[in-house]
């Protein structure tokens, strides 16, 4: 758990800690490349909603790292499926319900939603990841890496 507590806490503090440098500087950024004030005032709308989905990816990049690190390859395999079959119905409702503004903001509900399942899914397995991280050990690990190289 204190493994897992500090890889949240590092995930989410470098991510956090880019995503406020980047919106801090976004006109800076935007106009390094587009004079365009239109183009300006979305670019920012996107580029928000970018940096907040970027934290929630790592976080589920977290949860699904945590469930193939304990061998819960179904529970990866659904995260990752899950990330991948949200999409596309979201934004395509996005766009029908909100126009413009739903496409943009599909990524980051499709990472929260995504997010949201993970969770779920640790709850889940969580006495079960603990009692398979408490039964292992050193020696039981270098025996099954040897009969892995055989």
């Amino acid at each position: 758990m204190s493994a897992l507590r500090a890889s949240a806490i590092t995930v989410g503090g470098v991510g956090l800690t880019f995503a406020v440098a980047v919106f801090l500087f976004r006109d800076q950024l935007f106009s390094a490349f587009v004079a365009d004030p239109s183009v300006l005032a979305i670019g920012a709308t996107i580029l928000t909603a970018q940096l907040v989905a970027m934290i929630g990816n790592g976080l589920t990049g977290l949860i699904t790292s945590l469930f193939q690190a304990t061998g819960r390859a179904l529970a990866a395999t659904v995260m990752s499926i899950t990330q991948g079959v949200l999409f596309i119905p979201i934004v395509l409702l996005g766009n029908l319900w909100f126009g413009l503004p739903g496409i943009v903001w599909a990524l980051t509900i499709t990472e929260g939603l995504v997010f949201l399942v993970g969770v779920a899914l640790w709850l889940a397995a969580r006495k079960a990841i603990d009692r398979g991280l408490a039964e292992g050990n050193a020696e039981r690990a270098d025996s099954v890496l040897e009969a892995v190289a055989v």
